[in-house]
Order: C-alpha cells, then sequence, then structure tokens
C-alpha cells in the first residue's frame, strides 16, 4: 500500500510540475548554481540548454543596498501602522459626530442632513497634536519627535531614489560572491541544466536547485562555498547527536522522580522525602516530573531548529531582493 501511495504522489506531482499553470511561472524555469568561478562566462556555459536561456542574476555582495532595503520595509510597516491608526481615529471621530448630530435634530424636529464622511477634512478630524508620533534616534526612543506619516512617506522617498541608484550600479561595484539564477525559457531546459556535469574542477559549481521559493532561502549563507556548507552539514549533525545523549540526563532525572519510592528505599538520605507531610511527596511524584518533561519538550524544537540553521539556505530565486544584477 505504501509503494501504490507513493507512486501515486510521484505522478501527481509530476503531472503538477508540467502543468501549464505551473510551468510557466518564472519558479520553475530557474536554476540556482553556486561556487561558481569569477572567471566563468555564464551566458556562455549556458549556452547548449534547449530553448537557451532568458535572463541571468549574479549573486552580488550590496550591504549598503540591503541595508537600505531593510529599512524601508521597516518604514513601510510604521507608515502603514500609522495611516490605519489615523484612519480608525477619523471614522470615530464621524460616526461620533453623526451621532451628535442626530440627537440635535431629534431635539429640534428637523429632518436628518445628508451628511458623509468626505463632508470632514482629515486634518479637521484628526488634529495634529492626534497624529501619531516617533522619535528618529536609537530604537526610536531617542532624537526629534517627528510626524510618523510625514517622516516616513519622506524617508520612503529618499530611500526608493537611493536602491534605484544602487541597483543600476551594482554590476559594476559589486563583487561577485559566486552564486546565479539561471531562468530558462523551457522548463525542460532548466532541469537539463540541473542535471548536467558543470565543471572540470572538484567542488566547483556542485550544487544546483530547481523549484525553490524566495521564502526558503536564508540569502547571506548564498556566498558559502561547498566546503563551508559540508562542514555545517557534519556539524550541525554532530550537534544533533550531542544534544540526543544529553538530553538522556534530564530524562532519566524526572523519571528518577517519578519514581521517587523505590528511590527512597535505596537512597536513605533520601528517606525525607517520603517521610514528609501528605501533600509533598505526590506534588513530586505527580505533578513535578509532567511539568519538568512538559518544559524540556517543548524548548527542544528551538534548540533542534538552532543547530540545523547553519546548514540552511542555498536556496532561491528572484528579482524582488536587491542582491542581484542583471547580465
Amino acid at each position: 500500500m505504501i509503494r501504490r501511495e507513493m507512486l501515486h504522489f510521484v505522478h501527481m506531482r509530476h503531472q503538477f510540475l508540467i502543468s501549464p499553470s505551473h510551468s510557466r511561472l518564472a519558479q520553475a524555469r530557474t536554476v540556482l548554481i553556486t561556487a561558481i568561478p569569477e572567471t566563468l562566462d555564464i551566458h556562455e556555459f549556458s549556452s547548449f540548454v534547449p530553448g537557451g536561456v532568458d535572463r541571468v542574476w549574479m549573486y552580488r555582495d550590496s550591504k549598503e543596498l540591503n541595508e537600505m532595503h531593510r529599512k524601508r520595509t521597516e518604514l513601510s510597516q510604521k507608515l502603514e501602522a500609522a495611516e490605519s491608526k489615523v484612519l480608525k481615529m477619523a471614522m470615530k471621530e464621524v460616526r461620533r459626530r453623526h451621532k451628535l448630530e442626530k440627537v440635535n435634530d431629534a431635539e429640534a424636529a428637523l429632518p436628518k442632513p445628508e451628511e458623509s464622511a468626505g463632508t470632514y477634512s482629515l486634518a479637521e478630524l484628526v488634529p495634529q497634536a492626534k497624529r501619531p508620533m516617533m522619535h528618529t534616534g536609537l530604537l526610536g526612543l531617542l532624537g526629534s519627535k517627528v510626524d510618523t506619516i510625514t517622516h516616513c512617506t519622506s524617508e520612503i522617498s529618499r530611500l526608493n531614489k537611493a536602491i534605484e541608484t544602487g541597483r543600476s550600479h551594482i554590476s559594476t561595484k559589486a563583487k561577485f560572491l559566486g552564486s546565479a539564477f539561471i531562468r530558462c525559457n523551457l522548463q525542460i531546459g532548466a532541469h537539463v541544466l540541473a542535471q548536467c556535469v558543470s565543471y572540470h574542477e572538484p567542488f566547483t559549481m556542485y550544487d544546483k536547485w530547481l523549484e525553490a521559493h524566495p521564502d526558503d532561502v536564508v540569502w547571506d549563507n548564498l556566498d558559502d562555498g561547498f566546503l563551508e556548507m559540508k562542514s555545517r552539514l557534519i556539524t550541525s549533525w554532530i550537534a544533533t547527536f550531542g544534544l540526543i545523549i544529553l538530553w538522556g540526563f534530564p530524562v532519566a532525572f524526572i523519571g528518577t522522580l517519578s519514581n521517587i519510592d523505590d528511590v527512597c528505599l535505596d537512597t536513605k538520605w533520601l528517606e525525607w522525602i517520603c517521610k514528609a507531610p501528605a501533600p509533598v511527596p505526590g506534588i513530586i511524584q505527580g505533578v513535578i516530573p509532567p511539568a519538568l518533561l512538559a518544559i524540556l519538550f517543548a524548548i527542544l524544537p528551538f534548540i533542534l531548529k538552532g543547530t540545523q540553521l547553519p546548514y540552511m539556505g542555498s536556496h532561491t530565486m528572484l528579482t524582488s531582493q536587491p542582491r542581484f544584477s542583471m547580465v
């Protein structure tokens, strides 16, 4: 049954990968290759690909550009939050005024005039004193206090121009870090490129990936070489097995606590636990062990994730990240 289900899964996966809705995506036609020699001509290397190559993105070092991109994202989030807050305050004030007008009209026995939120200006509904403010200094705690919306808007506009300028010069100024994203014209071309023997020197252009998603990428690891990646893999597994061995000691101790009656018989200096008043032995045997086990297994996934993170990070893709340059 397992074999039959696996064959069915493989068949369904193949049908999905070659379906028109998926095969026309850039993700299905793009190959990530790492550890590329600086002297290699990517276009000449990939000239044998069926259907040819559409575009090539070289992964380059652009720390300043990445920092501007990160800062722009943070400012955009702050701007969105501030605008949402102002709109909520404005609508709350509109509802309050409509309610007040309705009461006044009822008292005067007059028909209710047709009013809408558009009859009020935003500055009238939300005075400057009530608008979101922020500090421009360290951690948003120091520095001068400015209007959040005005400041973020001006800074985002400035960063947009700086990022555009930085992207236009990245191909000539930034250092090539040894990875490239190659988008083929045909899906079969990408699969041929990913499966071929790439280079005659060992450990060069060894790793190639298809069907990777941008969210799967640890971008700071893309410039790591083959030896560094393998050493991280070995270190990760060693740390995992070491953790399994070390984890046995606290688990064994917790198991001992759950059987404290037998321990008291074998260990004289612990007899005071069994002779303690009624609630104490029950708490030690019935409450503390499950609580400690729950804590241990709650933190275990985070520790395992930490041991695996160094190896993650040679996956994909495309032009949304500021580190790429088209050649």
